[in-house]
Protein backbone atom coordinates (compact mmCIF):
# COMPACT_ATOMS: atom_id res chain seq x y z
CA UNK A 1 0.00 0.00 0.00
CA UNK A 2 3.16 2.22 0.95
CA UNK A 3 4.11 1.72 -2.93
CA UNK A 4 0.86 2.73 -4.47
CA UNK A 5 0.54 5.84 -2.56
CA UNK A 6 3.87 7.26 -3.21
CA UNK A 7 3.83 6.39 -7.23
CA UNK A 8 0.25 7.79 -7.28
CA UNK A 9 1.58 11.39 -8.73
CA UNK A 10 3.98 9.64 -11.14
CA UNK A 11 1.02 7.34 -12.48
CA UNK A 12 -1.36 9.85 -12.50
CA UNK A 13 0.78 12.24 -14.49
CA UNK A 14 1.44 9.31 -16.93
CA UNK A 15 -1.95 8.51 -18.01
CA UNK A 16 -3.35 12.24 -17.37
CA UNK A 17 -0.70 14.45 -17.92
CA UNK A 18 -2.17 16.57 -15.46
CA UNK A 19 -0.85 16.84 -12.15
CA UNK A 20 -4.06 15.94 -9.31
CA UNK A 21 -5.03 18.90 -6.95
CA UNK A 22 -2.35 19.64 -4.17
CA UNK A 23 -5.25 19.03 -1.18
CA UNK A 24 -5.58 16.01 -3.00
CA UNK A 25 -1.98 15.14 -3.12
CA UNK A 26 -1.06 16.28 0.61
CA UNK A 27 -4.04 14.76 2.04
CA UNK A 28 -3.95 10.95 0.24
CA UNK A 29 -0.31 10.38 -0.57
CA UNK A 30 0.84 12.55 2.49
CA UNK A 31 -1.22 11.48 5.01
CA UNK A 32 -1.66 8.15 3.83
CA UNK A 33 1.57 7.24 3.60
CA UNK A 34 3.28 8.76 6.69
CA UNK A 35 0.01 7.24 8.66
CA UNK A 36 1.64 3.75 7.26
CA UNK A 37 4.92 4.32 7.53
CA UNK A 38 4.25 5.26 11.50
CA UNK A 39 2.52 2.38 11.96
CA UNK A 40 4.93 -0.47 10.08
CA UNK A 41 7.68 1.67 12.16
CA UNK A 42 5.58 1.16 15.45
CA UNK A 43 4.94 -2.33 15.03
CA UNK A 44 8.77 -3.57 14.03
CA UNK A 45 9.91 -1.14 16.82
CA UNK A 46 8.19 -3.84 19.14
CA UNK A 47 6.03 -0.79 21.34
CA UNK A 48 3.15 -1.82 23.22
CA UNK A 49 -0.45 -2.31 21.50
CA UNK A 50 0.98 -2.81 17.62
CA UNK A 51 -2.80 -3.47 16.87
CA UNK A 52 -3.98 -0.11 17.89
CA UNK A 53 -1.54 1.28 15.47
CA UNK A 54 -2.37 -0.99 13.12
CA UNK A 55 -6.04 -0.07 13.78
CA UNK A 56 -5.32 3.67 13.68
CA UNK A 57 -3.22 3.63 10.53
CA UNK A 58 -6.43 2.11 8.93
CA UNK A 59 -8.89 4.26 10.03
CA UNK A 60 -6.53 7.61 8.85
CA UNK A 61 -5.80 5.57 5.73
CA UNK A 62 -9.39 5.33 5.16
CA UNK A 63 -10.60 9.03 5.87
CA UNK A 64 -8.14 10.03 3.63
CA UNK A 65 -9.05 7.83 0.86
CA UNK A 66 -12.52 8.98 1.30
CA UNK A 67 -11.33 12.50 1.13
CA UNK A 68 -10.04 11.85 -2.23
CA UNK A 69 -12.70 9.71 -3.73
CA UNK A 70 -15.33 12.85 -2.54
CA UNK A 71 -12.10 15.10 -3.64
CA UNK A 72 -11.92 13.68 -6.92
CA UNK A 73 -15.71 13.49 -7.88
CA UNK A 74 -15.47 17.29 -7.47
CA UNK A 75 -12.66 17.73 -9.68
CA UNK A 76 -14.34 15.49 -12.39
CA UNK A 77 -17.71 17.39 -12.26
CA UNK A 78 -15.84 20.68 -12.65
CA UNK A 79 -14.21 19.10 -15.69
CA UNK A 80 -17.33 18.21 -17.80
CA UNK A 81 -18.81 21.17 -16.74
CA UNK A 82 -15.75 22.81 -18.33
CA UNK A 83 -16.05 20.85 -21.15
CA UNK A 84 -19.88 21.02 -21.71
CA UNK A 85 -19.54 24.72 -21.71
CA UNK A 86 -17.25 25.28 -24.22
CA UNK A 87 -19.30 23.15 -26.89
Amino acid sequence: MLVILLTYPRRRKAVYVKQAPMSVLATWVGLGSFSIAAMIAYVLGGFEYPAAAYMSALTINFLATAFWILGGAGLYRDEANEYHAVS
